[in-house]
């Protein structure tokens, strides 16, 4: 009898599930997360969704064999069930009370939840699953030890070595914490000097409108930061001076990743990622400069290659059978097009 697995990507927006076997992805469904009602609210929509997109493949939701969740994080003991709770702060309270919702969850119960229904759930943040992914089907093939970064709204990171998720007690990877600047802005976690408040697609846009004393003027504010790094390719003196800083401390935090972890490729994804012609020269030159010698020796800066498909992806290595790793090495199903339906509220 042929196997299936649910593969669910949990993003601060939305949330996306699918139905795949060793054949291939047979459905897509995504609906926008919710933010509002009990801790048990985005867990039970999880449920709703990879019932949809069971579904949409023509099959009964029992024949779910186990079901792998990439989720933006991070993980935190749960104090009255056997598994941790998510606490991602765009979804728990401190974003949806700012936006005025009556949620008073500070993290929700996802794997205790889905473990009534399916035999087995793993989940994982969603930066460690993407090094997951691209190692097994994407640019990080061929390597010992890889390092995933995404560059985007956030900033995020994996670490895989030998074969095996770097995972720590729970929330290894979290690149964008590193503190780069002593007082430095404030971390969207309460904590001054971080990457992430340096380096992200906002940062480097509230940074440029501080300098320049005015609000960059685009139709859509998630536009900013590629309107500064447009501004940079013009020759713009303070879009090149706040980009190349913050490349400098992305560098920098690398270079403390390689001394740990003596990392053969980092592989960068991410919205911001898309103007790589204007960072990654500028990283790796930083990098080369931060990083001792021997350390930093030969070491690939590489682009994610599953792209659109990687959060499906990552989130299915959290429970892929080693069979089907060969099999999908050879016959790359995620390539295949298949539309997404969208379920609205």
């Amino acid at each position: 009898m042929t196997e299936y697995l649910a593969a669910v990507d949990i993003g601060g927006t939305n949330i996306r599930a699918s139905v795949a076997s060793i054949d291939g992805i047979h459905s897509k469904v995504k609906q926008d997360v919710m933010r509002v009602g009990d801790e048990n609210t985005v867990p039970r929509q999880v449920d709703n969704l990879i019932a949809e997109a069971c579904k949409d493949a023509g099959i009964d939701k029992k024949r779910i064999s186990g079901v792998g969740i990439s989720t933006c994080g991070p993980f935190d003991d749960n104090p009255r069930g056997k598994y941790e709770l998510v606490v991602a702060p765009n979804i728990c309270e401190g974003i949806a009370r700012k936006e005025g919702r009556n949620n008073d969850w500070t993290g929700f119960p996802l794997r205790d939840y889905l473990s009534q229904s399916y035999e087995r759930v793993e989940a994982g943040n969603d930066c460690t699953t993407a090094v997951n992914a691209e190692h097994m089907f994407g640019a990080g093939r061929g390597y010992d030890v890889v390092a995933y970064m995404t560059i985007s709204t956030g900033i995020g990171g994996g670490v895989k070595s030998h074969g095996k998720l770097v995972l720590g007690r729970r929330n290894a990877g979290h690149f964008g914490h590193h503190k780069v600047v002593p007082n430095g802005r404030i971390c969207g976690c309460g904590i001054r000097g971080h990457l992430e408040a340096h380096a992200a697609g906002p940062a480097i846009a509230a940074i440029y409108e501080e300098i320049m004393n005015r609000k960059i003027e685009v139709v859509d504010p998630k536009d900013k930061p590629k309107y500064v790094f447009d501004q940079f390719r013009r020759g713009d003196f303070v879009a090149r001076r706040v980009i190349s800083e913050a490349a400098g401390y992305i560098a920098q935090t690398l270079a403390n990743v390689s001394a740990d972890h003596d990392v053969q490729a980092f592989i960068f994804g991410g919205s911001m990622w898309n103007d790589k012609d204007v960072l990654q020269p500028l990283i790796e030159e930083r990098f080369a400069e931060c990083v001792h010698p021997t350390l930093g020796k030969d070491v690939a800066f590489k682009t994610a290659e599953l792209e659109d498909r990687l959060g499906d992806i990552a989130a299915l290595t959290m429970v892929l059978p080693a069979d089907w790793v060969g099999a999908w090495q050879k016959t790359q199903p995620w390539q295949k097009p298949l539309e997404t339906r969208v379920i609205k509220d």
